[in-house]
This record gives C-alpha cells, sequence and structure tokens, in this order.
C-alpha cells in the first residue's frame, strides 16, 4: 500500500485557504482573480510536486508500493537475487496405444498447431487400460508456450503401438519473466536468509541456487533417520537426479550441525525428492449459452480451476472441495447448465501434506453424456470410454498415476 497519495491543486487550494482564513480576520474572501489565490494556486503546486516526490520515494523503499524496475532496485538493495527469466510450461497428456507402448524422454517429441515441442519428463508406459498420462515440458520458454487445450496432438517418432494424444489440459506456468506480485513475494520473505535452521532459510537458499525451485517442504524421516525435503519448481516438474544432487551440494554450508551429522560416508543429513502431486480429473456434463464456442468455455474453466488450486500459494490444511469446482463450472462465462449429479469428482479430495493438488484431465460433455468436440476434431470420442459415467472416472482413472 502507498501511504502518501499527492491530492489535486483544488484540494490543496482549499487547505491552503483554510489555514489562512482561520489565522487572520483581515481577509474574509477569497476571489478566483485575487493576489490571495494565486499565491494558493503557487503553493498548492509547489506541495502538490513534494507529495508527488515523496510517494515516488515510498516506491522504492515500500515493498507494497512498487512495481516493474522499483522491485528490482529494493530487490539489490536487500540482497534477494534478481527477477527470475522466462520459464517454460507443463501439461499432462492422454496417452492411448496398444499395452506397453513406450514414450522416451528425449526421444519422442510432441507438437501441436501452435508449433512448439514439448518432451516428456519421465517415461511413460501404457498399461493394461489402453491408457496413461504422461507429463510433458515445452522446449521453448515464455508465456506463449501456454497454449490451447487438444492442441498437441502429434509425436515423432511414433512409437509402435500409438494410437492417438491429446493434451485435455492447457500447459500451465510459462512465462516470460517472473511477476511483480510473485518477486514482491519473494522479496518479503528474502529476510529468512538470515535465519537459522528454518524451512524459509532453506527455500530462499535453494531459489538462489536453482531459480526453478518454488517451494520446500519437510516431509519427515527416512528409515536411516535423514531428514526428507521435497522441491517444488515454479513450471511444476521435477527436477532431475543431477540437479537435486548440485541443490544438496552447493546448499550444504547453509545447513545447521543437526542436518550435517555423520552417516557412513555421507556427511549431509538431509535427502531431496520432488514434491508428489495429487491429480485432480474432471468430468462433468453442461449445457453451452447459445453462441458460445465449446473451446473457449473450456479453456476458461480450466484457467479458473488452475487458480483455485495454484500450489504457488497452496496450503496443506485446505482441501479441494469438489462443490468449488462445481461453481468455478457454473459461473463461466459460456455456461448455462452444469449438472450436479454428472459432475466428477463427486466428493471433496483431500491433499495430503506432502502433495501439492494438479488438474490432470479434463473432459467436457453435453448433456446427454457426448463429449463436446472441437472444430478442428483433435479431441476424438472414439479414444475414451463408451461409459460417460463418474463411475468410468472413480474405477479406471483413479488407478493411473
Amino acid at each position: 500500500m502507498r501511504f502518501t497519495k499527492p491530492l489535486s491543486i483544488q484540494e490543496l487550494k482549499k487547505l491552503f485557504t483554510e489555514g489562512l482564513l482561520n489565522k487572520t480576520s483581515k481577509v474574509t474572501k477569497v476571489s478566483d482573480s485575487s493576489v490571495l489565490n494565486g499565491v494558493a494556486y503557487g503553493v498548492a503546486k509547489i506541495g502538490q510536486k513534494a507529495m508527488k516526490d515523496v510517494a515516488l520515494l515510498e516506491s522504492f523503499l515500500l515493498v507494497d508500493s512498487a512495481s516493474g524496475s522499483q522491485l528490482d532496485t529494493i530487490a539489490a538493495q536487500v540482497g534477494v537475487s534478481e527477477r527470475f527469466g522466462a520459464l517454460a510450461s507443463s501439461t499432462y497428456l492422454r496417452l492411448v496405444g496398444d499395452v506397453g507402448t513406450t514414450y522416451t524422454p528425449g526421444v519422442h517429441v510432441v507438437s501441436g498447431s501452435d508449433g512448439l515441442q514439448f518432451q516428456f519428463t519421465s517415461e511413460v508406459v501404457i498399461g493394461d487400460n489402453g491408457f496413461a498420462y504422461g507429463e510433458v515440458r515445452c522446449t521453448s520458454t515464455g508465456e506463449r508456450t501456454n497454449v490451447n487445450p487438444l492442441t498437441l496432438t502429434d509425436i515423432s517418432p511414433t512409437p509402435s503401438g500409438h494410437s492417438y494424444l491429446i493434451n485435455e489440459v492447457r500447459p500451465i506456468n510459462g512465462r516470460d519473466s517472473e511477476s511483480d506480485d510473485t518477486y514482491r513475494k519473494r522479496i518479503k520473505e528474502g529476510a529468512n536468509l538470515a535465519a537459522t535452521g528454518t524451512i524459509s532459510k532453506l527455500e530462499q537458499v535453494f531459489m538462489k541456487i536453482n531459480p526453478l525451485v518454488l517451494r520446500v517442504f519437510h516431509l519427515g524421516t527416512n528409515d536411516v533417520g535423514k531428514t526428507i525435503l521435497g522441491i517444488a519448481t515454479q513450471t511444476g516438474t521435477d527436477l532431475t537426479a543431477l540437479e537435486l544432487s548440485d541443490l544438496l551440494v552447493q546448499a550444504a554450508e547453509y545447513l545447521n550441525l543437526n542436518e550435517l551429522q555423520n552417516y557412513s560416508y555421507d556427511s549431509i543429513g538431509v535427502t531431496l525428492q520432488n514434491i508428489d502431486y495429487e491429480y485432480i480429473d474432471m468430468d462433468f456434463r453442461a449445457e453451452l449459452e447459445e453462441g458460445y464456442d465449446s473451446e473457449e468455455v473450456r479453456k476458461e474453466i480450466q484457467i479458473r480451476v488452475t487458480k483455485y488450486m495454484d500450489f504457488r500459494f497452496w496450503d496443506y490444511t485446505k482441501q479441494v472441495e469438489w462443490d468449488d469446482l462445481l461453481e468455478v463450472a457454473k459461473n463461466t462465462k459460456g455456461i448455462k447448465y452444469v449438472s450436479d449429479n454428472n459432475f466428477y469428482p463427486s466428493t471433496d479430495t483431500t491433499v495430503p501434506y506432502t502433495k501439492l493438488p494438479r488438474l490432470r484431465s479434463f473432459i467436457l460433455r453435453d448433456l446427454d453424456g457426448n463429449i463436446m468436440t472441437n472444430v478442428s476434431g483433435t479431441l476424438s470420442p472414439v479414444f475414451y470410454g463408451s461409459d460417460p459415467s463418474a463411475s468410468y472416472q472413480q474405477t479406471i482413472l483413479a488407478t493411473i498415476d
């Protein structure tokens, strides 16, 4: 917030005139063309410029008043690392094919109508269900990598046994540079670097070492007594084993004596691992307002659901309430009616403190249960189960890791 708000010339003139009339009986009126009116204007103009300079100075001193380059200046003054740069987006693909079809990171590249390429973050093998969900990350960076849902359809080279792929959910967290809101939050928490033995301090340390780090969670201890720390990234993708190892080695000097206990040949009593996600799969029936495009409605609902479950600010004491998701869908522009009885998830999802919620799949149907396809025809109901009921989601999707 800003404490100083510059007043208008007229407001400052009134204050000057009020003070003048309260201190003398020689003047009873200040007319528009009088000498005193000119003096009042001059005083008000100088006062306005002074207030403007004070407000400008506050923007370089008060984090809540700052934005843009002002935040960069404040960060430099308090010793917080520079604004993080562009990041790539990530999402999940529905992969359909023969049992045993394998998708390999660094080998199979996914692309779509936007011309961007995505790579798998880990190996995915299709099981007995005939389909699986695999995470992909864009090879480019920037906000433009947050492409629309149902646009990623091609893979090269095509794995043996592959039939079909689609991104039901739009990629998220691609950005051009760190936003003012997240940068402001990081500056406020920068003082944690001076703390000792706290998760907040390690969070700031890890961010300085690897800008991909977003949050750090204490996950208890393992069977040999080492402290387990979970790492959540800015993009939602996992850090590689090498990145986790480098993070731990470079952060060793910031650990306390308890964390540096001797464990046989390993002198660090801390182990790092990627945070797990509690996947949210949505499947519901709706009626659209006349003239609205299902593609735009689908995109808008997903944006709002992602904001609701934003893992940058997620509180582990919360749970994903199904009626909140229902309200998000109902209140989206273009939605006329959503069937409560055919909405999945139909129960609240408890998110363990060791996990973060994330939208994985999204199926929008009409009131008869038919999947709403897009104009380009990339979403093919042929590759989905014939049973559109929620029981399909509860029994089949729940088994997909």
